[in-house]
């Protein structure tokens, strides 16, 4: 049994085809690698987790505070932050600015682990402090000077502690 071969313009058609293809996947492979070059080499940690001058120095400070869902008896396989808070404060006009970040905030996540959007609680998860930080400084615009991180452990802890604080300042004495 002998195989029917394609006229000559088929065959032409064909090989342009697949040469019109094959240059479509490798325009578009090479286009996706500059993207995914570009993207991890315009993170890095040095930019997020800076040293800083003394806080009076400054006009505005701005801190981010981050409490984990992980403790020393959960021990969770992978941390998030469950609380994230922006506290800006203007040393000139002696006002504090606080703004709750929702956990369940659909941003783009700066970290060199992951690439993509997920909730904003999960950009601990893909880089610890420096992928939150970076998460957040992009999403709001803000560059974030200081930064908190307490786990369940140091917030019980923190509670305790202010708990104290408010009965021994409230006692009264007769």
């Amino acid at each position: 049994m002998r195989r029917r071969q394609l006229p000559k313009w088929q065959r032409k058609r064909l090989i342009v085809l697949v040469t019109s293809c094959i240059t479509f996947m490798l325009v578009a492979f090479t286009i996706q690698g500059i993207r995914l070059f570009d993207m991890l080499h315009s993170f890095h940690e040095s930019r997020v987790i800076k040293s800083h001058h003394n806080l009076t120095q400054q006009p505005v400070s701005t801190f981010l505070l981050m409490g984990l869902d992980n403790s020393g008896k959960r021990k969770l396989s992978t941390t998030r932050t469950d609380g994230m808070m922006v506290v800006i404060v203007n040393h000139k006009t002696k006002t504090m600015t606080l703004c709750s970040l929702l956990r369940d905030t659909f941003v783009k996540i700066h970290s060199q682990q992951y690439h993509g959007y997920q909730r904003i609680e999960s950009a601990y998860t893909y880089g610890g402090d420096a992928a939150a930080i970076a998460t957040v400084e992009h999403y709001l615009n803000l560059p974030i000077d200081y930064y908190l991180t307490v786990n369940w452990d140091g917030f019980i802890r923190a509670i305790d502690v202010w708990c104290t604080c408010i009965s021994l300042c409230t006692r009264k004495t007769y």
